[in-house]
């Protein structure tokens, strides 16, 4: 993920936020050279085994903001907006802003996430059209791709697939019973062009989603505490969460350990509880669920089911959900703290 906008992955319907973690301690850190108060994960090992606990530091904004998105530029800085007021922030990892831009996106019913192109242009995605920025400068917002009927929805946005692309998640209306996963193949400077639909599936609940270099997406299902895994022909089947013939809400309510292997649904995959966000880890590899107070990895395994542990435990109070993507760290909102931590691994 690159940038000058923000990164990967999502908020459709309902606000969630993560619900407590394990312990954990606090002190002072650094840690990639930035400045704040590194926090413990809060426990050493489950099922998993014995790992060591990830590094977590506070990134603490020097003016008051409210993130909701978030991404990692070339030069490291951070890419945040917000949802009220709707504004594009620029601070470095030592918490330092560096320009906010406060122009009123009149387009926007709320930004519902962001992307980084391979140059560094970035990208929102506003409820009913797509807006770019140009890449190491403070110019205005422009609108990349406008809907083309009166209440197309444009939710979703990602950077990723071959050939790395845009793509977004789109409806002819918010109530539509169809939904479509379209990639930017013929986008300009100024203009996304006409996308070419991907896979069209049968509505879900996305909150958000990303896509390999297979061009599979994956995306979550907030409504089931699912994982959808949607090809190339269009198919669709559950990568980790309760099976479909099941229903209801999600697998389990209570907060794992830092290490400790998720449990397995009576499916075979692993088990969800409520995660709000998914992405990469800084290798590209696995899967990473932001939510419920912890970060999760799943793994698809060759007979399809899926396997994942808890890669950190948040301490209590702590309301995790979207994040970025750097080389070498996750930079994951802390809704309630109204600020960021950066996880080492």
């Amino acid at each position: 993920m690159q940038s000058w906008l923000l990164g990967t992955v999502l908020f459709l319907g309902v606000w969630q936020l993560g619900c407590g973690g394990g312990g954990g301690q606090t002190g002072t850190g650094g840690g990639g050279g930035t400045t704040g108060t590194q926090t413990g994960s809060g426990g050493s090992t489950g099922s998993g085994g014995e790992a060591p606990a990830p590094e977590v530091t506070d990134i603490t904004p020097d003016q008051a903001i409210d993130p909701v998105y978030v991404g990692v530029t070339p030069e490291g800085h951070l890419l945040l907006t917000e949802g009220q007021p709707q504004r594009v922030i620029d601070m470095e990892t030592n918490g330092k802003v560096d320009s906010v831009d406060a122009t009123t996106f009149t387009g926007f019913e709320w930004p519902r996430s962001v992307a980084i192109d391979d140059a560094g242009r970035g990208f929102i995605a506003g409820y009913q059209s797509i807006w770019a920025f140009a890449s190491g400068t403070s110019g205005p917002i422009a609108p990349y791709v406008a809907a083309t009927a009166p209440k197309q929805t444009w939710d979703w946005i990602v950077w990723g697939g071959s050939p790395l692309r845009l793509w977004a998640l789109t409806a002819d209306s918010p109530t539509a019973p169809k939904m479509r996963f379209v990639r930017f193949d013929i986008a300009t400077q100024d203009s996304g062009g006409t996308p070419t639909t991907m896979a069209e599936v049968d509505r879900f609940a996305v909150m958000s989603f990303v896509v390999d270099e297979g061009n599979n997406v994956f995306a979550i299902d907030s409504n089931h505490c699912r994982v959808r895994k949607v090809t190339p022909a269009g198919q669709v089947t559950i990568l980790a969460g309760k099976p479909a013939d099941e229903g209801g809400s999600c697998s389990f309510g209570y907060t794992l350990k830092t290490g400790e292997t998720m449990p397995r649904d009576s499916g075979g995959n692993v088990a969800l509880p409520q995660a709000i966000a998914l992405g990469w880890d800084p290798t590209g590899k696995k899967l990473v669920l932001s939510g419920a107070g912890m970060l999760m990895d799943v793994t698809e395994q060759a007979d399809g089911k899926s396997l994942g542990k808890v890669l950190l435990t948040f301490p209590m109070g702590v309301s995790n959900e979207h994040f970025a993507t750097g080389p070498d760290a996750l930079f994951v909102i802390d809704r309630a703290a109204k600020g960021i931590k950066k996880v080492v691994f």
